[in-house]
């Protein structure tokens, strides 16, 4: 459901993984995040990733706090950063 052309069903797949602390949607949720066109999109990527927890996801999280990304975006990545 990551790659689906719905943003709302990628974005509702991401929320889902996080939830679930899916390990092993951890790579699908980087590209979410790093890649995805939709801004809902990569929220909650970065949500879901920041509720997993894992050590890999810390610099994507941070890169997504930049001054260039949206303000909902960087907020939720610092969360998960952190």
């Amino acid at each position: 459901a990551m790659s689906d052309p719905e943003p709302l069903r990628r974005a509702t797949a991401a929320e889902i993984a996080g939830l679930d602390g899916a390990v092993a949607a951890v790579d699908g949720l980087l590209d979410l995040l790093e890649l995805d066109a939709a801004p809902e999109v990569r929220i909650r990527a970065a949500r879901a990733l920041g509720r997993i927890g894992m050590p890999r996801a810390v610099d994507a999280l941070l890169a997504a706090t930049g001054d260039d990304r949206p303000g909902a975006l960087r907020t939720v990545a610092a969360r998960g950063a952190f």
